[in-house]
């Protein structure tokens, strides 16, 4: 069974939840996971297959993000794919679980992110070319107009 078929199974029954699944010498996470991963620690989130977001960090990270859920009071689950899927290690942190108002969080300033970064892109891309001029004036002047640059 695919890695992205057995996360829908653990999320239909854990919806919100962190899953940090083990792969190799990697930990993975899926769909909404990887944008909290991406939010709190500054990961890079990849599109797999029907546009399925995922992300994921070394071995050596998981004492750093499994602290970093539990002062956020995330609940997550530690998957081992190369134990048929078991779960090795798990917290849940019931009616304080903080998973939907940091996934909101993290959603929208990755939403963000990703926009204010294809900007920066095209300019970089257009930097030699006439309009640019003109482009660059209208963006710095909304810039301006809130007076903090």
């Amino acid at each position: 069974m695919k890695v992205e078929n057995t996360v829908k199974l653990f999320k239909e029954i854990h919806p919100e939840t962190v899953l940090l699944i083990k792969v190799g010498s990697f930990f993975h996470a899926y769909g909404k996971d990887s944008y909290i991963l991406a939010y709190l620690f500054g990961y890079q989130i990849k599109k797999i297959q029907s546009n399925y977001s995922t992300c994921g960090f070394p071995l050596a990270g998981k004492a750093k993000v499994i602290a970093k859920l539990e002062e956020m009071q995330i609940s997550y689950l530690v998957i081992n794919k190369a134990d048929n899927y078991e779960v090795s290690e798990e917290e849940d942190y019931k009616t304080k679980n903080r998973y939907t108002e940091i996934f909101t969080k993290s959603h929208t300033y990755i939403t963000k992110k990703n926009r204010i970064d294809t900007i920066y892109q095209y300019l970089l891309e257009n930097i030699h070319t006439e309009n640019l001029r003109e482009k660059l004036t209208k963006v710095e002047e909304v810039i301006y107009e809130t007076g903090k640059i």
